[in-house]
């Protein structure tokens, strides 16, 4: 294990030619004395790690495949994902990846997946392999930009998991033939058929997202860049599916003057027509093959006209007082959930710890206000989507000021004000949507004087800066049903409390329809039908990808609120709020259905990205909190590198 935390530690840099060894004068990439080990680690429960020597040029597979380890465990080529960890990132390198590209005593993670994750191509020979200076390494973020959930780019929603994919293109071949588009089509691990569909996409640059990179751009000057994929509907595009839709919903419903020579068909016949609409347009929302084709600003203008049976049919589904059946339902509800909260103890527990909670403020070009709370010490955790675009690496934009307020109760409430230090103990992970930040108080916070010089605090300033005890150690796991409470402060306004309860995953859809029958007008049900869709609702509702460990419910906290911890009936911490599925009706936004990441998932992430970086400082500080918290051990038991730390 020592073994192990050594080589994923050692690499700080953000790109494979700043992370080797300078003292290699020949840097280990002569094809006449190529020497280097490359260090693998097959599956999570094998401890052990193999050694490769890697006496020539190869391929990453080629290397694996020397040990018979990776024979013995029947691994299919097309079937494995090889990463690399380091900076707490976890990355995609493909099976087609050069060795030279590895520094020296570089350990990869090799994992069996069930489906088909990479379409190998031919193998490359030792004179395919070039020196890594020919080569331009970057990286594609698995969180993809515009219009990626609806054209998928990458060929699994495996890499969903990871935070990118490690892409490398040729330099010195013509730049039309080693372009970004090429590239990506060539590398194996992204969708060919999607990429053969658009006409043109784009990159934007993570840390510069005002710089776009086009598809038929060269790869050489995005050596060490990390970069998202955005597809841009084009007027051809647009075009397209507006005329498919026509055709779907001429299809469905003939009209004008070609219709008329057709069969009319009879009531019963143009009934179920109606009825398989209103199916295929949402009200079952489970994912159905290919999109409806249908327009709900169409649907909603002519057909209530031209087919009253449609009013038969929405009524069928929802008849007589069924909302008021729903609204009778929810009260039921609710009053479990009070029933679970009605102790003194109770109440007085969540807001004694309710304390703890504070307002996030965002200032500059980016304005936004969020929740957080206090993690441990003077560390807080919140939603790391409030940062996005107005940091730079480990530092904020400039003009970019954050700071969080505690006890903002009351809009004349007697604050506590903290600022955000963004520095190397900052964590900002966007897969599980979390970040850890240090805060400094206001009264810690030097200033300068108008002669220039550094104002120091007074020791009254600092000590109504006081940070309230942080949350960690009162860690609980996610319950599977029941009540919860979420304290936060929605809209920027005050901290306020929720007391709702937990969507069980079989219960998300009918959660989901119980919020569509308030509206009688069409037009608006399929409005919210069709962004639910666009918004990939379906993979909350069967629990596909990251949505499979989520906790679900309805609460009246929306935006502001993200980064609110949830509580348990007793008081324990189990979530962070993080976000939902909103829409607006007129003035008001509503929302269906929202969800936490479990914070248990979240901590056990952070564990390893301490490890892998070698922080011993807060790693044996959350090794203190878990004295006290049996849930908190069982994490850190099993991240692997947690007793060797444990027994320092």
């Amino acid at each position: 294990m020592a073994e192990e935390q050594t080589g994923g530690a050692a690499a700080p840099q953000s790109d494979f030619s700043s992370r080797r060894e300078v003292k290699r004068e020949d840097d280990g990439l002569s094809k006449d004395e190529h020497r280097h080990t490359i260090k693998i680690r097959f599956g999570d429960k094998d401890p052990n790690v193999y050694p490769v020597p890697c006496t020539e040029p190869q391929t990453v597979l080629a290397a694996i495949k020397t040990r018979k380890k990776y024979e013995s465990l029947k691994y299919s080529d097309q079937k494995i994902m090889i990463e690399m960890r380091w900076e707490g990132k976890v990355i995609s390198i493909p099976t087609h990846f050069p060795c030279t590209l590895l520094k020296d005593e570089e350990i990869l993670f090799v994992r069996k997946t069930a489906k088909e994750v990479e379409e190998v191509n031919e193998p490359q020979t030792k004179e395919d392999i070039l020196s890594k200076d020919k080569y331009s390494v970057f990286y594609i973020d698995s969180e993809g930009g515009q219009n990626t959930e609806t054209k998928p780019f990458l060929k699994s929603n495996e890499f969903k998991k990871l935070n990118y994919l490690c892409v490398y293109g040729n330099k010195e071949i013509p730049s039309e033939e080693n372009s970004v588009r090429k590239t990506l089509e060539q590398d194996g691990r992204f969708d060919r058929n999607t990429f053969s569909q658009v006409s043109s996409f784009t990159l934007t640059d993570n840390d510069q997202p005002d710089t776009v990179i086009q598809c038929n751009d060269p790869v050489e000057p995005l050596q060490g860049k990390y970069l998202k994929i955005t597809f841009p509907w084009g007027e051809g595009a647009k075009k397209k599916r507006e005329s498919e839709r026509t055709r779907q919903l001429e299809k469905t419903f003939p009209q004008g003057e070609g219709a008329k020579n057709k069969r009319e068909p009879d009531a019963s016949e143009k009934t179920r027509r109606l009825e398989e609409l209103v199916k295929r347009s949402g009200f079952c929302l489970k994912k159905a093959e290919g999109e409806s084709g249908v327009d709900p600003e169409e649907i909603g203008k002519d057909l209530p006209e031209q087919f009253p049976e449609l009013s038969k049919v929405v009524e069928s589904r929802f008849p007589g007082n069924s909302f008021q059946e729903v609204l009778n339902k929810s009260k039921e509800k609710f009053a479990e959930i009070q029933q679970s909260f009605r102790d003194v103890s109770t109440h007085r527990t969540l807001l004694e710890r309710g304390q703890s909670v504070c307002q996030v403020v965002i200032e500059g070009e980016k304005r936004s206000r969020g929740t957080g709370f206090v993690l441990f010490d003077n560390f807080i955790m919140t939603n790391a989507h409030l940062f996005r675009g107005c940091t730079k690496g480990k530092r904020l934009l400039d003009g970019t000021k954050v700071h969080v307020l505690f006890n903002y109760e009351k809009p004349e409430s007697n604050t506590s004000k903290h600022y955000v230090q963004l520095s190397h103990k900052s964590k900002i992970k966007y897969g599980l949507d979390y970040a850890i930040l240090e805060i400094q108080p206001e009264g810690q916070h030097s200033s300068q004087t108008p002669s220039g010089q550094t104002e120091e605090p007074s020791p009254t300033q600092t000590e109504e800066s006081s940070i309230p005890p942080g949350l960690l150690e009162e860690l609980g796991k996610m319950p599977e049903k029941g009540g919860l409470c979420i304290i936060g402060h929605p809209n920027g306004e005050v901290k306020k409390m929720d007391l709702t309860c937990i969507i069980e995953p079989e219960k998300r859809e009918q959660a989901v329809c119980e919020e569509l029958p308030k509206y009688r007008d069409l037009k608006i049900i399929f409005s919210i039908v069709d962004m639910l869709k666009r918004r990939s609702i379906e993979k909350l509702m069967m629990g596909e990808g990251k949505a499979v460990n989520l906790g679900t419910y309805k609460t009246f906290m929306y935006h502001g609120s993200s980064g609110s911890p949830v509580f348990d009936t007793e008081g324990r911490v189990w979530g962070l709020h993080s976000a939902g599925y909103d829409y607006k009706v007129e003035n008001s936004t509503e929302s269906v259905i929202e969800f936490a990441y479990p914070l248990e998932t979240i901590i056990k992430d952070y564990v390893n990205a301490l490890i892998q970086e070698n922080n011993q400082e807060q790693l044996r500080r959350i090794h203190e909190v878990a004295e006290k918290n049996t849930v908190l051990q069982e994490v850190l038991e099993s991240v692997r590198g947690g007793a060797s730390i444990t027994e320092e």
